[in-house]
């Protein structure tokens, strides 16, 4: 049996469930925080990309989301640093 959303699973089409949404993703360079950025985006948040290290990695992120019609943002910190996290925050807003 189907459900409701399942249209829109299949397509890889948003249902805009975040638009007008700003979602900041830790680790979102890679692996489970870029399915997640790049999943907020689908559903119309803008992103907010943190990254530590992997800066090119962080760039397909973007342009992953950037492509899906979305902001994003790129901001590099490490979030077990509280001043990097407060400056993440400042970028943000």
């Amino acid at each position: 049996m189907r459900g409701r959303g399942d249209h829109w699973k299949e397509r890889g089409m948003s249902t805009g469930r975040l638009a007008g949404k700003v979602a900041i993703v830790t680790g979102s360079a890679t692996g489970i925080g870029a399915a997640t950025a790049i999943g907020m985006a689908r559903e119309g948040a803008d992103v907010v990309i943190n990254y530590s290290r992997s800066h090119a990695e962080a760039e397909a992120t973007r342009d992953a989301c950037a492509a899906l019609g979305v902001r994003t943002l790129l901001v590099q910190g490490d979030c077990s640093d509280e001043a990097q996290v407060k400056h993440l925050v400042a970028e943000t807003v």
